[in-house]
């Protein structure tokens, strides 16, 4: 984010609907929480606090939904593979 809040908030928005888009609901990667984060930060940054709220809580249920499935990480995924 590192200050340039409109940017990241463009870029976060992207890689979420990226990876909604190849994803679906079917499942959730640790790279989706960490863009739900980063936007969380840009949003926060533009002052933007009940949107930023959203978005850390959107973080939050993909993180605790690899953590309550046992799911791997990236790496681990890929090279289970």
């Amino acid at each position: 984010v590192l200050g340039r809040f409109v940017e990241a908030e463009a870029s976060a928005r992207k890689a979420i609907g990226i990876f909604d888009e190849a994803l679906g609901d079917q499942k959730m990667i640790r790279r989706q929480g960490v863009a739900h984060m980063v936007l969380g930060e840009a949003l926060a940054g533009q002052g933007k606090l009940e949107e930023a709220e959203k978005e850390y809580k959107a973080a939050k249920d993909v993180f605790e939904h690899i953590s309550s499935n046992y799911a791997f990480d990236d790496m681990s995924e890929l090279w289970s593979k």
